[in-house]
């Protein structure tokens, strides 16, 4: 009897959970809520990718600049075609700007030093020396930036000095008409030289002209000009001359235009 009453109270445990769990199931079933349903359409969208990497020519160049610095403007992008000529980057010009207003301090300090040198040897007109052991020696006057001792020597005043433009110190030149040949000239010289005879000479007349072996000219009347250089004689005017020597040219018309006064 026990055992009986022991699977009827099994059975009825058993009954009221299935009861339980049917309640349970039935409640969740109409707690569900309606979603809302979207359709997919097809499109097309492009897709980036991005990868490191590098460019690298077919042949690679090294350019190095004449002048070292630092780059402050870079004018060219990687991998850019370039062509020669182009301007590539830009160097900072600072201390180079700097370099050259030094440079050009230098220069101008260097001119004064010249102008001090040329004005002390023409104030000193030289002195005599006995020692002829030196070529040149002390008596030239540095003769580089001036010598005129043989137009200071001249006792007919045969040998003068002109200014000349484009020339930075003056020209001497022989007045052929003034000389007696007494070589004091040639006597003063500091070299071996002989101005009556060296010298580029002005003459007078066509007579002294074709007598003489000096280089020179002589003028006429109607503008025709002989001269004799490099041991040819020409008969031409200024402008045929200027072919000839620029040089020459140029003494001729200055004689001509500020020292007229020493043609006859």
């Amino acid at each position: 009897m026990i055992i009986q009453s022991q699977r009827v109270i099994l059975s009825t445990a058993i009954c009221l959970s299935l009861f339980s769990c049917g309640k349970q199931q039935q409640s969740g079933f109409n707690m569900i809520k309606e979603l809302p349903v979207a359709t997919l359409q097809p499109k097309s969208i492009e897709l980036n990718t991005s990868y490191p990497a590098t460019i690298k020519g077919r042949q690679d160049i090294e350019i190095r600049p004449n002048v070292s610095g630092f780059i402050t403007q870079l004018c060219v992008d990687e991998g850019a075609t370039v062509h020669k000529g182009q301007l590539l980057f830009v160097i900072d010009p600072v201390q180079y700007e700097e370099a050259v207003k030094v440079a050009e301090a230098n220069v101008k300090v260097a001119e004064a030093n010249v102008a001090e040198d040329s004005a002390k040897y023409i104030a000193k007109k030289g002195y005599q020396s006995p020692d002829l052991t030196e070529m040149p020696d002390k008596r030239c006057l540095g003769c580089s930036t001036v010598c005129e001792t043989c137009a200071d020597v001249c006792p007919n005043r045969a040998n003068v000095a002109i200014k000349v433009a484009g020339k930075c110190q003056e020209q001497v030149i022989h007045v052929d008409g003034m000389c007696n040949e007494c070589g004091n000239c040639a006597v003063f010289c500091p070299y071996a030289g002989r101005p009556y005879k060296d010298k580029f000479t002005l003459f007078w007349s066509e007579e002294d002209f074709t007598n003489s072996e000096n280089e020179g000219f002589y003028c006429e009347e109607n503008g025709e000009i002989h001269l004799r250089l490099d041991g040819k004689v020409e008969k031409t005017d200024i402008n045929g001359i200027r072919t000839i020597s620029a040089d020459a040219a140029a003494v001729i018309e200055t004689i001509q235009k500020d020292y007229s006064y020493l043609m006859k």
